[in-house]
């Protein structure tokens, strides 16, 4: 079973793809450089956790679970929905089913 986390903070991120015997398959850490569009940023961070992914030898499909973290207030929840600003604060972006 491979698990996902990303900690997404103000001056880097981290990934890491591990087993549930703890064991870290690949890591990853890089400065935040922040585009001006949360949408991109949001869409690079995907892209590298993909990449770190097939690094350790898997496809997203088989990832069992995904954790993130953020370290500063990003939103807040209102009727199943969240409610995200992160990396640009003049953006919203929901996410809902």
């Amino acid at each position: 079973m491979l698990l996902l986390g990303i900690d997404i903070g103000g001056t880097k991120i981290g990934f890491s793809v591990g087993d549930e015997t703890g064991k870290i398959h690949r890591r990853l850490r890089r400065t935040t450089q922040l585009s001006g569009s949360a949408e991109a940023d949001l869409r690079r961070i995907a892209e590298e956790a993909r990449h770190l992914i097939g690094a350790a030898g898997a496809r997203p499909e088989e990832l069992a679970a995904v954790g993130a973290a953020v370290a500063i207030p990003v939103g807040i929840i209102l009727q199943d929905e969240a409610q995200l600003q992160p990396l640009a604060p003049d953006r919203v972006i929901t996410v809902g089913d």
